[in-house]
């Protein structure tokens, strides 16, 4: 949880340090990953509870 809620928060700094959004922003790379593979293991840890 603290690992989804940490990776949130960096892509946010990663949009609002962004000059552009065209260009990719390491940051924002690294909270979108984040964000989608702490997604996914929350989901099976949600499943695997059932």
């Amino acid at each position: 949880m603290v690992g989804a809620t940490t990776s949130r928060y960096l892509l946010a700094i990663g949009i609002i340090m962004s000059t552009t959004l065209e260009k990719p922003h390491p940051l924002r790379i690294l909270g979108a990953m984040g964000t989608y593979l702490f997604g996914l293991e929350l989901c099976g840890s949600l499943l695997t509870s059932l």
